[in-house]
Order: C-alpha cells, then structure tokens, then sequence
C-alpha cells in the first residue's frame, strides 16, 4: 500500500469523507477525480469537478503526489512532484474551510532544503514549458530533480501555506 493509500485509509477509519485526486482510478469506491499534475487544464477540470461534487468547502488537503526518478524523467519529476502540486494546492486554498489544514508529504530527499533557497527559488519561477531547459542548464538529472522536487515543495509549502 502507497502513502496515498494508507492515509485515504487512516482517514475512513476516522469517519472522514474523501476525495481522491490521482491520474489513476483507485481501486476504491471512494469519489475519484482524473488529475494529471503534469498538464494545468486537468488541474483546472479537476477543480471544476470538485466543485460540482456537492462539496462547497473541503476540510482538509492532503498532497501525496510523487513520481521517483527514473532514467531521464528529471522534467517529469519536477512538474509533478513541483510545479503541478504547488499549482493544485494554491488553487484548492479557495475551496477550504477556515482553518482546514494542509498535508504536504515530502521525503527525506527534501531534508537540508535551507541551504538551497537559490536555485529552489529559481526552479520555483519555471513552468511545465521552461523546466526541460532550466534542467539542462543547470545539469540537473533526475536524481537531481527528485531532491529538489522534494526541498522545493517543503520551501514552497513553508511560504504559501503555513501560517
């Protein structure tokens, strides 16, 4: 069982409804939500869908998304675990009750993030369309982009969503 799993599970044995975003179906009967963390109009109709699922505000946010590195997926790696969750998260604030909390699992990867609030920065201003280029500018490979995946949405997470 994924970390995704196991909290959807930790959260129905505590009487909580949820909602499950992902690009792939769960094998739950849980409400599911096509989200593709890689492409900014699946966001924008995922939230769309979360509208109209009859939720006007949600209780909480979890984010759980993650792909690991692999080959040469250092692009991937940080739209998704970066980019497309920091774009998700900021857009579903809206739909959140006061004082809803936020989740957002990062990894070990992303410990010692406080030495690198350069280039986090710099990556945090690139978009799905300029990271392939700021990769290969900046060497990053994808163990690279997975670490820093990691450091910058703990970063990120720090300024935008934490109190």
């Amino acid at each position: 069982m994924g970390i995704g799993a196991a909290t959807v599970a930790c959260l129905k044995a505590d009487g909580h409804e949820v909602v499950i975003f992902d690009i792939q179906q769960p094998q739950s009967d849980d409400r599911w939500i096509p989200l593709d963390l890689t492409n900014a109009d699946s966001i924008a109709t995922a939230l769309d869908a979360a509208s109209g699922s009859g939720n006007d505000r949600f209780d909480g946010l979890c984010s759980v998304a993650g792909i690991p590195p692999r080959g040469d997926n250092a692009s991937a790696c940080l739209t998704v675990n970066t980019l497309g969750t920091c774009a998700f998260i900021d857009a579903f604030i809206p739909k959140l009750s006061d004082g809803a909390p936020i989740v957002t699992v990062a990894s070990r990867a992303g410990m010692a993030w406080q030495g690198n609030l350069d280039q986090l920065d710099d990556l945090l201003q690139q978009t799905p369309r300029t990271i392939g280029e700021w990769c290969k500018f900046n060497g990053v490979d994808a163990t690279r982009a997975y670490i820093l995946s990691k450091q910058a949405v703990i970063y990120w997470h720090q300024r935008a969503v934490t109190p």
